[in-house]
């Protein structure tokens, strides 16, 4: 295995694994998983008795369901492999009305996107926080399962106004913190997919995004109105490190957190 990153966010877990050509007995998983190929081979799936065979190459993917058993021959390969939570993905499909996922192989550039944007992160040092990779493992899942962009009409309004303030003053008083989609959603009584869905319908931005936004804000009132250093404010705003938050602020702001600080002195 080259890295995984079990533990970082709930309902979904990445990791980049080295194949090496192997024959394993039926097996099954506990989770919902998707194989995306990041180098080509040929693999053979056992099928109703009979082994096909598949060109695995970049932009198709294996989609495995929970508790599914499933037989392979597999040749060496470089693979990322995302495990999404049985309970996360029967949320999604009960909220959405959606039948299970079903075993395939087939070319999906969206699944190879959100995968591709899932690997970047944690090979970055999951910079993003905890949230990006949570918000990417639920689009996943309701990619998986068919559900529509669009909302019922009854939710087309996403989040009620006195909602939605609660939710930005919760947001406002736990930003040193590494917050969860789950927690978001609790505070406005919705499903963590419906959550995500709804938030960004109400504001134009991903949760994710207005989370590093409001971070950014925090910070930049802090270097200008105090003399704290921009490790501890890295930490008070929840960027973790002064490296993450100096990239962060740079890409937000155009300029380095003390350069903007040195612009109000």
């Amino acid at each position: 295995m080259r890295w995984t990153s079990a533990e970082r966010w709930d309902g979904v877990v990445v990791e980049r694994i080295h194949l090496e050509r192997f024959e394993p007995p039926e097996f099954d998983s506990p989770d919902h998983c998707v194989v995306v190929p990041l180098t080509p081979a040929p693999v053979e799936f056992l099928v109703h008795g009979r082994f096909r065979r598949h060109a695995l190459v970049p932009g198709y993917v294996s989609v495995f369901p929970a508790g599914a058993p499933r037989r392979v021959r597999h040749a060496g390969q470089e693979v990322v492999v995302i495990a999404l939570s049985r309970a996360a993905f029967t949320r999604v499909a009960e909220r959405a009305g959606a039948a299970p996922a079903e075993q395939h192989c087939a070319r999906d550039p969206v699944v190879d996107h959100v995968a591709r944007a899932l690997v970047a992160e944690a090979e970055g040092g999951f910079r993003s926080g905890r949230l990006y990779g949570e918000c990417l493992g639920l689009a996943l899942a309701a990619h998986l399962l068919g559900v529509r962009a669009a909302a019922p009409a009854s939710q087309v309004g996403g989040i009620a106004p006195h909602r939605l303030k609660q939710l930005t003053d919760y947001i406002e008083s736990h930003l040193s913190e590494d917050v969860s989609v789950a927690s978001l959603a609790e505070v406005v009584g919705l499903s963590p997919h419906r959550f995500a869905h709804n938030f960004k319908q109400s504001t134009g931005v991903p949760p994710h995004r207005w989370l590093v936004r409001a971070r950014i804000d925090r910070a930049r009132r802090m270097l200008r109105e105090s003399d704290v250093a921009i490790g501890t404010i890295a930490c008070a705003t929840g960027f973790g490190s002064a490296s993450r938050f100096a990239l962060l602020f740079r890409r937000a702001t155009g300029i380095t957190p003390s350069a903007y600080r040195a612009s109000f002195r």
